[in-house]
């Protein structure tokens, strides 16, 4: 109804980066098209809001743009520290830039300041990072939950897969011990 509200802006250009990256759309190209249009709009109407910052990250990160993205979800964080999400996905993008351990601490920060939350992301990008770090047991148990969480999302299996392998080949003696990252 008001097309000069940021936060409706950026909601909408991140739930359908949402899509994209959870494969919940048959047309991948327009839908990141859309994305892409509604959170620049977001930003062109107020680049110093919380959730604007978040969906822009997620852009970033989604379209392979790592330490950009960790620099955005980093101010995401600065402009609102209680932001659950922004942390999680500070986490993950830190993990994608091979700073698993590192990123492992915003996902924890982000589960204690919301932890009813049951939006898989948090689950899922913590069981990433926690994969990253070569912390399969840990990588388990969040993949686990974020299988329970959301059922029909492929990466929760990926990552549980992953992380058993590699959990039980580290179990085993005489076995290649390897620190993997997704």
């Amino acid at each position: 109804m008001d097309p000069n509200f940021a936060l409706a802006r950026a909601t909408l250009g991140f739930s359908y980066q949402c899509q994209v990256t959870f494969e919940y759309t048959k047309d991948r190209d327009e839908t990141e098209k859309q994305a892409c249009q509604a959170v620049n709009r977001a930003v062109a109407l107020d680049k110093d809001d919380a959730e604007t910052q978040v969906a822009l990250g997620l852009l970033l990160w989604s379209g392979g743009e790592i330490e950009d993205a960790v620099s955005v979800f980093k101010k995401a964080v600065e402009l609102n520290p209680s932001h659950a999400t922004a942390r999680s996905l500070l986490g993950m993008a830190l993990g994608t830039a091979g700073r698993a351990e590192e990123g492992i601490v915003y996902h924890q920060t982000a589960i204690r300041l919301s932890p009813r939350d049951t939006f898989a992301i948090g689950s899922f990008v913590y069981a990433g990072a926690a994969f990253g770090a070569g912390l399969y047991e840990q990588s388990v148990e969040w993949a686990k939950k974020t299988v329970d969480v959301t059922p029909d999302f492929p990466g929760g299996y990926r990552y549980l897969a992953g992380s058993l392998h590699f959990w039980a080949a580290s179990k085993k003696p005489g076995r290649l011990k390897t620190n993997c990252s997704v």
